[in-house]
């Protein structure tokens, strides 16, 4: 999940399921989407590595978490955790 070109035809060409079906499962079964849960797994892997490491730039981890551009780490990061990531850091240097 954390490569720029992870998609539900490589994930499913990986565990021989038809796309059609992993869809109606992560659906069904998770109550989101596709793109919902790996954007949600990229951004707990950011925060992780943001509680880990004090020298990343947030720039450089959104692309490292496999996000293809600054805006679209910062905004999903920000919908998951109601802050940006520079946001988050500074909350967590200060605890």
């Amino acid at each position: 999940y954390l490569q720029s070109d992870f998609s539900l035809t490589s994930l499913s060409e990986a565990i021989n399921i038809p796309k059609h079906h992993l869809s109606q499962i992560i659906n069904s079964e998770m109550n989101s989407t596709f793109y919902e849960l790996v954007n949600a797994k990229r951004i707990e892997y950011a925060m992780d590595k943001i509680r880990e490491r004090d020298d990343l730039t947030l720039e450089g981890l959104g692309y490292e978490c496999g996000f293809n551009s600054k805006s679209a780490f910062f905004s999903n990061f920000k919908k998951k955790t109601g802050k940006t990531p520079g946001q988050y850091k500074k909350e967590i240097s200060t605890n």
